[in-house]
């Protein structure tokens, strides 16, 4: 796995190492439910509540394991 979820009160966040710059970075808690139904392929990840609770960048983390960092370093 590219990260872990790490409870926090009523809700969880990922926390791993970026595969591109390897640096350790976490995401904003959400929702752990719609996480579930994310990936189950029940709901695209913008449509479940992770699309409202979550901007863009950490949607991506959670999709290629990429933080924002690692893809600055891209050359795309």
């Amino acid at each position: 796995m590219l990260y872990d979820l790490i409870i926090v009160g009523d809700k969880v966040k990922a926390v791993g190492k970026c595969r591109q710059c390897k640096k350790e970075y976490e995401t904003k808690p959400f929702t752990h439910s719609a996480y579930l139904d994310w990936k189950r392929g029940l709901t695209p990840i913008q449509n479940t509540l992770l699309g409202k609770e979550l901007e863009a960048h950490d949607r991506e983390f959670l999709i290629s394991g990429i933080s924002p960092v690692g893809w600055s370093q891209l050359d795309i």
